[in-house]
């Protein structure tokens, strides 16, 4: 059906065919390359090497455990520092034995040997522990003294099976002599010195007798 134009208005003029659709779309259709690109890059492409992938995951792998690792120990370092300081800052070494052969005893219970000597051993002043190297000694090396043996004639008979530390022996009875018998408080820290000193060398008194002991059993058996 035709309508007739107006006065004022051209004829219409409508095409009778549809429009061909351009021929050259399918060029616009993606190629076997531009959807590899599409999809997944160069790890769907034929030339993606897989291993590069596993390779770098392995890498961060060992850069997490490495920080881990970091982490773990630095926490524990701290929490080492930290008992440390509020052991010194409240003398929890001085106290704890004391509690618990309090604890012990408020309980009906007789508190164990090991417990009473560590509070013993709490009690004693600095140049006393420090002079127990002399009873350490005796006992290690098997000349255990009763507890009424005087700190003189300890010294005495350390120094008569310990002759190579007969110095420090008489530094350190001078300076617990100092403290316990005179107003002085004696110098600790030669006492400490001359303690170490003392222990060491009959360690190594105790590894000689041992390796000659051993030595002449082995001649024995030959």
């Amino acid at each position: 059906m035709e309508f007739e134009p107006t006065a004022n208005q051209d004829p219409l003029n409508r095409p009778q065919k549809k429009i061909e659709t351009n021929a050259n779309a399918s060029d616009a259709v993606p190629q076997n390359g531009d959807l590899a690109a599409i999809d997944g890059g160069e790890q769907n492409s034929a030339e993606f090497d897989p291993t590069l992938l596993e390779d770098e995951n392995l890498v961060i792998t060992r850069q997490t455990n490495s920080w881990t690792k970091f982490l773990a120990s630095a926490g524990i370092f701290t929490i080492l520092i930290l008992g440390i300081f509020l052991a010194r800052r409240y003398s929890l070494e001085d106290r704890l034995p004391v509690y618990l052969a309090d604890r012990y005893t408020r309980n009906g219970n007789t508190p164990p040997r090991w417990l009473n000597r560590w509070v013993r051993w709490v009690s004693l002043s600095p140049i006393e522990q420090a002079f127990q190297a002399i009873s350490f000694s005796l006992y290690w090396l098997k000349h255990p003294q009763p507890i009424h043996t005087t700190s003189q004639e300890r010294a005495n008979i350390l120094m008569t099976h310990l002759p190579s530390a007969q110095e420090q022996i008489l530094f350190l009875l001078q300076e617990y002599q100092t403290a316990i018998y005179t107003p002085r408080p004696g110098n600790i820290t030669i006492a400490r010195k001359a303690a170490t000193i003392i222990l060491l060398k009959t360690w190594q008194s105790r590894v000689k007798k041992a390796l000659k002991f051993m030595d002449t059993r082995y001649n024995q058996l030959q």
